[in-house]
C-alpha cells in the first residue's frame, strides 16, 4: 500500500486543540475494550473477534461503505480516523480496502495490530499514530475517509480543516457521528453512561453537520436509528449477536420507513451519517 504519510514530527495543529479534545484523548487511551464502555480486565469476555467484525456491518456502516466505494471501483486506501481497536477497519478491509488506521493511542494501535493478525488482515490494515487535528498525511493524497463517533471528541474546526487538506479532489468522506436529540440515547448519556463522557463529548446537531459539509464539499446527511436503538442493547450491554441481528433488521427497516414518511424525525435519530465529496 502506498499510504500518503508525511513526517508527523513536522506537523502541528492548524488551530489550538479544545480542552475537551485533550481530555477525550486521555480518557480513550485508558479504555481499550472493543465496546468503549470502560470494561477492564479479563472478567468480561465480550465477543469473538469474527462476531465483532460482522456486527460492525450495521446499516450506517454499510451506507458509509457504499458511499466510499463510489469514489473508484478499485477501492484503494481509506483512512479510518480514530480507528480504535479496528472493528470498522477490519470490516472495510474484508470488502477490499487497504485501511490506514489512525489513532492517538499507541496502546490501542499495538492492540489493533495484534487483532489484525488474528483476523488474517495484517497486510490490509496499517496502523499510524496521529491526531485528527494534525494528520501526519500528505496534502490531497487520500481518496476516502471514514470515521465513527470520533469528531464529537475533537476540536471540530481543526479536524475538518485537516480532512479537507488530505482528501484529494473527488475524494469522499463518510463521517458517522451520534446526534444530540435521540430521547433514549439522551437519557442513557445522563444516567448509565460513564460520567466522563459528559466532559469529553459534543454530540452533533444540524449546525455541526452543516459545518462538516461546508468544510469538505457537497453532500448530504442520512439519519439512522429511531426505534432500532433498542437493538444495540444486545451489542453493547448484553452482547448477543443472534438477538442483535434479529431485532435490528426489522426495526431498522421500520425506522427507514418512518424517516421517509416524516423527514423531520431525522433530528431525533441516534446517528447522522455525513456523506461528503471533495470539490
Amino acid at each position: 500500500m502506498n499510504a500518503p504519510v508525511a513526517d508527523a514530527a513536522t506537523k502541528s495543529p492548524t488551530t489550538p486543540r479544545a480542552d475537551h479534545a485533550v481530555r477525550a484523548r486521555a480518557y480513550w487511551a485508558a479504555n481499550l475494550d472493543p465496546q468503549n464502555l470502560e470494561r477492564r480486565g479479563a472478567g468480561w469476555r465480550g465477543l469473538d473477534l469474527d462476531e465483532e467484525i460482522s456486527m460492525a456491518g450495521t446499516p450506517e456502516i454499510e451506507a458509509a461503505r457504499l458511499w466510499l466505494e463510489g469514489v473508484a471501483p478499485e477501492r484503494g486506501v481509506v483512512l479510518d480516523l480514530g480507528a480504535g481497536l479496528g472493528a470498522v477497519s477490519f470490516h472495510l478491509a474484508r470488502h477490499g480496502w487497504d485501511v490506514l488506521c489512525l489513532d492517538a493511542s499507541p496502546a490501542r494501535l499495538r492492540a489493533l495490530r495484534r487483532r489484525a493478525a488474528q483476523a488474517g488482515l495484517k497486510g490490509r490494515v496499517h496502523a499510524v499514530a496521529g491526531l485528527a487535528e494534525a494528520l501526519p498525511l500528505a496534502d490531497a493524497g487520500l481518496p476516502a475517509v471514514v470515521t465513527k463517533s470520533v469528531l464529537i471528541h475533537t476540536d471540530l474546526e481543526a479536524a475538518l480543516a485537516e480532512l479537507a487538506r488530505v482528501l484529494r479532489s473527488g475524494g469522499r468522506a463518510a463521517l458517522i457521528e451520534p446526534q444530540a436529540r435521540h430521547p433514549i440515547a439522551w437519557l442513557y448519556r445522563r444516567t448509565l453512561a460513564p460520567r466522563a463522557w459528559r466532559a469529553i463529548t459534543r454530540y452533533f446537531d444540524e449546525s455541526a453537520q452543516g459545518r462538516c459539509l461546508k468544510a469538505i464539499g457537497s453532500g448530504r446527511v442520512e439519519p439512522f436509528y429511531l426505534l432500532a436503538f433498542v437493538a444495540f442493547a444486545f451489542q453493547y450491554a448484553w452482547p448477543r449477536p443472534g438477538a442483535f441481528r434479529r431485532l435490528l433488521s426489522p426495526l431498522a427497516r421500520f425506522d427507514a420507513w418512518l424517516l421517509r414518511r416524516w423527514p423531520r424525525l431525522k433530528r431525533w435519530a441516534w446517528f447522522g451519517v455525513i456523506l461528503a465529496e471533495r470539490a
